[in-house]
C-alpha cells in the first residue's frame, strides 16, 4: 500500500468509530485497497454486526469488537509494507459506545 493509501484507511477507521455504528463497508473498503481475503469467519461475525450502534452491542460483544477488526485486517494477505499501521486494539469501546469522541 502507498502512505496515501494507509492515511485514507485510518481516516476511514476513525470515521466509522466516530460516526457511532459498525460499517462493515468501511472494512470491504479497506480491504478491496489491500488486495486482502480475510478470515471468513471473523469477517462473517462483522457483517452480522452492520449497522448496529455500538452502544447498543452486548459489553462482551463491544470489548472484543477492536480484536475481531485487527484479526480481519491483518489477514496474512494484506501488506502494509510489512506493518500494520491500522491497529485497532487499543480503541476505547465502551467511551466511544457512550458517545464521547476520541479528537
Amino acid at each position: 500500500m502507498t502512505t496515501l493509501q494507509i492515511l485514507a484507511a485510518q481516516e476511514a477507521l476513525k470515521k466509522m468509530f466516530e460516526g457511532g455504528h459498525f460499517s462493515i463497508c468501511t472494512i470491504d473498503a479497506i480491504l478491496k485497497v489491500t488486495r486482502g481475503v480475510p478470515n471468513g469467519d471473523d469477517y462473517h461475525t462483522l457483517r452480522l454486526l452492520h449497522c448496529i450502534n455500538f452502544r447498543d452491542l452486548a459489553p462482551d460483544l463491544l470489548s472484543e469488537l477492536p480484536s475481531l477488526i485487527q484479526r480481519v485486517l491483518n489477514a496474512p494477505s494484506i501488506m502494509f509494507n510489512n506493518a500494520l499501521p491500522l491497529s485497532v486494539e487499543r480503541i476505547p469501546m465502551m467511551e466511544i459506545a457512550h458517545g464521547k469522541s476520541r479528537r
